[in-house]
């Protein structure tokens, strides 16, 4: 995903701002998934 995101803006289907609030909420997402991960007995019983 996060390459998607730097190809569309050095591409300039997007401006610096919406690429940074796209990048910000991915990597929030990436950090739940990895807390998944970490915790999958709690997930996975």
């Amino acid at each position: 995903m996060q390459c998607w995101l730097d190809f569309s803006l050095k591409a300039k289907f997007m401006g610096q701002a919406v690429y940074e609030g796209f990048d910000k909420r991915y990597e929030r997402i990436i950090g739940q998934l990895v807390t998944m991960i970490d915790g999958a007995e709690k997930w996975c019983r």
